[in-house]
C-alpha cells in the first residue's frame, strides 16, 4: 500500500472518530473529571486545587495563590515565531512553585517529548528579558493525569527528575519535575489508597468515594456541574468545537490535494519556494485537483509552472 493510500486511510478513520465524538457528545451532567472541560472548570476553584495536589503529592501544599485555566505561552516574536503552548490548568502556590496539571485520554505516543516541550516553555515566561540570575527561575511540576498506562509497568505514579547518570543517587537539583499519572494503575503502598480512590473518580463518575478529601472534589465536580452558566459555556465549547472540525475538515482536504501536488512536483526536480507557498495558501479544491492533473501530466517543474499560471490568469479573466 502506498504512501498517499495509508495517508488517507488514517485521515479518514480520523475523521470518522471525531464526527461519532460528536454524534455522541454527553451532557454536562454525565462527564467524567477526565473530560477537559469539566477538569478545567472544577480546578478554577483554588481550594480544590491544591486538595488535587496534596493527593496527587502526597505532602502538604501552601494555599495556591494562582489560578489560570487554559495558559497560553507564546515563543519567538514577528517572523521568528516557534510553537507555543496552552497549559490546561497552571498555578502557583505561596512558596513560588509553579504547577501545571493536564489531562490526557488519548495516548498520541509523544508525551515523553511534549512534556520536555511544556517545561521547556513554563521556564521561559518565569524571567523577563535581560534577567541573568537562573536561581530566580521557580520549581516547575508538570502533571500528566492520563486515563492509560504510558510506560505500560501498571504503576498509579511515574515521577521522573533530573540524576547523574554515573551517579543514579545524585540528582542535578533544577528544580524541575514530571509526573505522569495512570488512572489504572495499581496500589503498591499504603499511601496510594488516597491517590487511587482519586483516579478511579477521575475516570468515572459513578466510582464510590469514601475518604474526606475525594468526597470535597466530588462535591465541588457536583456544584459545577449544576452551575447554569457551566452549562451555556458547556454548550458554546460544542459549537465552537463543531465549527472548528467542520472547517478544519476543508481545510485538510484542501492541504491533502496540495500535498498530491507537491508529491508529483518532489519527482520532478526541486521546487521553488514561491512555487510550493503558492500551492500550499490554495484552497479552492476545484484548482486543486485541476493541479493535481497537471503535476502528473507536466515533464518538469517549468512545464507545470507555466500551465498554473494560464489556470490562474484564466480564473482572473473570467472574474
Amino acid at each position: 500500500m502506498g504512501k498517499r493510500k495509508q495517508k488517507e486511510m488514517k485521515q479518514e478513520k480520523g475523521s470518522s472518530q471525531q464526527e461519532q465524538f460528536f454524534a455522541g457528545t454527553a451532557p454536562l451532567s454525565e462527564l467524567d473529571l477526565s473530560d477537559g472541560f469539566l477538569f478545567g472548570e472544577v480546578m478554577r476553584d483554588e481550594e480544590t486545587c491544591r486538595m488535587v495536589l496534596e493527593i496527587i503529592l502526597g505532602r502538604p501544599v501552601s494555599r495556591v495563590a494562582y489560578v489560570n485555566k487554559e495558559q497560553q505561552v507564546e515563543a519567538g516574536t514577528g517572523y521568528h515565531r516557534y510553537k507555543g503552548i496552552r497549559l490546561d490548568v497552571y498555578f502557583r502556590d505561596d512558596e513560588s512553585t509553579c504547577y501545571s496539571v493536564e489531562m490526557q485520554t488519548r495516548n498520541r505516543y509523544n508525551l515523553p517529548k511534549r512534556s520536555r516541550h511544556y517545561q521547556g516553555m513554563m521556564d521561559v515566561q518565569m524571567l523577563p528579558a535581560g534577567e541573568i540570575d537562573y536561581n530566580k527561575l521557580c520549581d516547575s511540576i508538570l502533571i500528566f493525569i492520563c486515563t492509560f498506562d504510558l510506560f505500560g509497568e501498571g504503576k498509579l505514579c511515574y515521577t521522573f527528575e533530573n540524576t547523574c547518570t554515573e551517579l543514579p543517587g545524585l540528582k542535578l537539583h533544577d528544580g524541575a519535575v514530571k509526573i505522569f499519572l495512570n488512572t489504572a494503575g495499581r496500589e503498591e503502598t499504603e499511601r496510594d489508597g488516597l491517590l487511587a480512590e482519586f483516579l478511579r473518580y477521575v475516570s468515572d463518575h459513578n466510582a464510590p468515594v469514601e475518604s474526606p478529601e475525594v468526597k470535597q472534589i466530588r462535591k465541588r465536580v457536583e456544584e459545577v456541574k449544576r452551575n447554569q452558566e457551566t452549562e451555556a459555556r458547556y454548550m458554546t465549547s460544542i459549537t465552537y468545537a463543531r465549527e472548528v472540525y467542520e472547517d478544519g475538515k476543508m481545510e485538510g482536504r484542501a492541504e491533502g490535494k496540495a500535498d498530491m501536488v507537491l508529491e508529483f512536483l518532489d519527482e520532478l526536480g526541486d521546487i521553488p519556494e514561491k512555487l510550493r507557498g503558492e500551492i500550499c495558501r490554495e484552497t479552492d479544491m476545484e484548482r486543486l485537483t485541476r493541479w493535481v492533473k497537471l503535476a502528473a501530466r507536466s515533464e518538469n517543474i517549468k512545464e507545470f509552472e507555466e500551465k498554473m499560471y494560464l489556470d490562474l490568469s484564466a480564473l482572473q479573466e473570467s472574474n
